[in-house]
């Protein structure tokens, strides 16, 4: 005997909150996994920044002790060396030729802008075409 509050659509019924409940699971674990890849892709640039900050640093702490030593010099060719698993490129230049604002003379660096002025004045415009 069946009793009267059960309704023939009931089986289908359940059939659909199955399927629309896996559906949803099947959503939030695509949210997760994709959450999870970029997690681990901003942990790996992390590292990798950290490596190369490493490896940037040694080379310096190297150009350092290779110039006292006086095996290096300034205007010299570029120097490749690994520092750990990262290659690194040193160029030495001299800055001794070099004028810095913040410790020259107003007079010396009126002169190098009245310089500057002079030499934007000869060069010809430039034309687009």
């Amino acid at each position: 005997m069946s009793s009267s509050n059960e309704s023939p659509d009931q089986p289908g019924f359940a059939l659909l909150v199955v399927l629309w409940t896996l559906a949803f699971l099947a959503l939030v674990l695509t949210g997760l996994l994709s959450v999870g890849r970029d997690a681990i892709q901003v942990a790996g640039n992390i590292r990798d920044r950290a490596v190369e900050a490493a490896a940037a640093d040694g080379g310096v702490q190297r150009a350092i002790f290779e110039l006292r030593r006086r095996v290096w010099r300034s205007g010299g060719p570029p120097h490749r060396i690994f520092v750990g698993q990262t290659a690194v490129v040193i160029v030495i230049d001299d800055e001794n030729g070099r004028i810095h604002p913040n410790y020259s003379s107003s007079a010396l660096l009126t002169a190098l802008l009245g310089t500057v002025a002079r030499l934007r004045r000869k060069r010809r415009p430039c034309r687009m075409r």
